[in-house]
């Protein structure tokens, strides 16, 4: 009976008090210990992942947490993609320099704040997600406190995320003043109900808005994440570009088509600005970087302009759409950072030769740039293809139109990349590193990235399960 009770959380419950003993066990530990935290961390994140993806689902709001958090398919699925993506952050963070052990942990409650973000059923239990997770990234952002581009990157972040924050909170407050609510199931039927329409609801809902374009660093609320992605450590760089931005990117598709899925005449053309400009800001914003992780910002910042495309269409096929398209940038993201880590690069310009030096090397991170230029036959063509897909289905061929032409554009940097591995001239020899999961984490994703199309059929049955989920 107990078990039943908290099965909804079960996940996000185990977590907590896991990354609480963790840091008990930090804090009353010896420095040499720093190894033993991670390999606890990592196994704590495979019995979540077992959890999740064993334990059935309720399919539902669930009424034994005051009907704060539901259950479906979509969520349980959105829980799995943040968590593989900070397994596999994790596993990058063993293969790299010991550090200090407060890395796994802060980590750790982020992904808490991750799982009771998706899961969440009201504005209040949404905040607290947020909040949650943003408080530790505050504190990875600026981790390697010795440098001072790690510390003004987490000054930043900290300034800038209160902000939009703050947003958040005013926006909630108005919902709460004008429809006496903040639960989602309540807003729907309120929603439906209104035959005029609710100005200052509508004024709160987009303030919601822009605070969580700001998370996810859609522009044009973009402004911070180039320099915070730059001056942070590499590895705490690959776990912003994944979890935290799929995390709050899935809970806003699920904003979007419910509760305020009546509305989505009035959000849909909100939506479209905002993808038209992450695209073109992506796209044209990285063509002169030189800095990797600065040039992959912006990549970011594209990337979600495509998942926005797929918002606007507002229906099932643009949902599923969204669900592939996160579970291949997650793997392209998590691939090329593994290269990074292993080369230790920053400077584009700096893999010159790389070719010469580690072919072996030189090949993974190639077939990865090439999948996020969206060539075929690569996974990541099949995620751009199911966006273009979904919206020319809703008629929006025009705004397919833009997103093919930012797509020819981003390509240029990608391989821009690809022809200073293989033809530009070595500076000096480039020595890879004993690191052997970051090695092998970047040929995880270029297994998955290139044999796709083989067993694509499975997951677009998962991926279409958990977006009917969302329209039930």
């Amino acid at each position: 009976m107990t078990y039943l009770l908290i099965r909804p959380l079960l996940a996000e419950i185990i977590l907590a008090f896991g990354a609480v003993l963790l840091t008990m066990i930090g804090a009353f530990s010896c420095n040499k210990n720093t190894k033993l935290i991670s390999r606890l961390s990592s196994l704590l994140l495979l019995v979540i992942l077992s959890i999740l993806a064993f334990c059935p689902n309720d399919n539902g709001v669930s009424s034994n947490f005051f009907h704060y958090f539901a259950s479906n398919d979509y969520i349980s699925l959105s829980k799995l993609i943040i968590i593989l993506s900070g397994s596999f952050i994790l596993s990058l963070y063993t293969s790299n320099e010991d550090k200090g052990k407060e890395f796994p942990v802060m980590m750790l409650f982020s992904l808490v704040g991750m799982l009771i973000l998706v899961s969440a059923n009201d504005f209040l239990s949404l905040y607290l997600g947020i909040e949650l997770q943003s408080l530790c990234l505050y504190v990875l952002a600026s981790y390697d406190h010795k440098n001072s581009k790690s510390t003004e990157a987490g000054v930043k972040y900290f300034i800038l995320s209160s902000v939009s924050s703050g947003l958040v909170l005013y926006g909630i407050s108005l919902i709460y003043g004008f429809a006496a609510t903040t639960n989602f199931s309540e807003l729907a039927v309120l929603i439906k109900s209104y035959q005029m329409l609710n100005l200052g609801l509508l004024v709160g809902f987009i303030l919601v808005v822009v605070g969580l374009c700001f998370k996810i660093s859609a522009a044009p609320f973009h402004m911070w994440s180039p320099d915070v992605y730059q001056g942070s450590p590499t590895i705490v760089t690959a776990f912003f570009v994944t979890a935290p931005k799929m995390a709050v990117m899935l809970l806003f598709s699920r904003l979007m088509i419910n509760p305020f899925g009546d509305w989505i005449l009035k959000w849909q053309q909100i939506i479209v600005v905002i993808s038209i400009l992450s695209m073109m800001v992506g796209a044209f914003g990285a063509i002169r970087q030189n800095n990797i992780k600065r040039l992959l910002a912006y990549s970011s910042i594209g990337h979600i302009g495509y998942i926005m495309m797929a918002l606007a269409t507002g229906d099932n096929d643009g949902v599923r759409a969204i669900i592939t398209y996160a579970i291949i940038y997650v793997v392209m993201n998590i691939g090329i950072f593994a290269c990074i880590v292993s080369t230790k690069l920053e400077d584009v310009n700096s893999y010159a030769g790389l070719a010469k030096n580690n072919p072996l090397l030189a090949f993974l991170m190639s077939v990865i740039l090439f999948s996020m230029a969206g060539i075929p036959p690569f996974a990541g063509f099949f995620a751009k293809f199911y966006i273009l897909f979904a919206s020319i289905k809703a008629g929006m061929i025009w705004l397919s139109v833009i997103a093919i032409s930012a797509s020819l554009v981003s390509a240029y940097y990608y391989l821009r990349i690809v022809k200073i591995i293989y033809f530009d001239e070595a500076k000096e020899e480039i020595i890879l590193t004993k690191y052997d999961n970051s090695l092998l984490l970047a040929i995880m994703s270029v297994l998955f990235i290139v044999t796709y199309m083989l067993f694509s059929d499975k997951i677009n049955i998962i991926v279409a399960r958990a977006a009917d989920s969302l329209f039930l």
